[in-house]
């Protein structure tokens, strides 16, 4: 299988606050895909998405940014490795900035 069919498209965050906006305003689903070239079913997911965390279009169609930013992503988190020498240069930049 071709690992291009399974790629994932993340939109930009204003991209997606666009579609909100659009749909706000009573947009249908055509119009929305059309100019911003989300397709119709990720609008879906999205207008879904926020209205499960409280988006309501009608009474209030204020967009906040918890409603378009991303979610934390799957994966392996990054290896913490000790520096021993962390400590000594973060003292010696503490006291080289109290001298100046």
């Amino acid at each position: 299988m071709d690992l291009a069919v399974l790629a994932i498209v993340f939109y930009q965050l204003a991209t997606r606050a666009q579609a909100l906006a659009m749909k706000a305003i009573g947009a249908i689903l055509e119009h929305i895909q059309s100019i911003t070239l989300i397709k119709r079913r990720a609008l879906q997911y999205l207008f879904k998405k926020v209205i499960n965390c409280g988006w309501n279009p009608t009474t209030n169609p204020l967009i906040i940014n918890g409603y378009v930013v991303n979610g934390p992503r799957p994966g392996r988190k990054p290896k913490v490795t000790y520096n021993p020498y962390g400590p000594l240069l973060s003292a010696l930049c503490i006291k080289k900035v109290r001298i100046l």
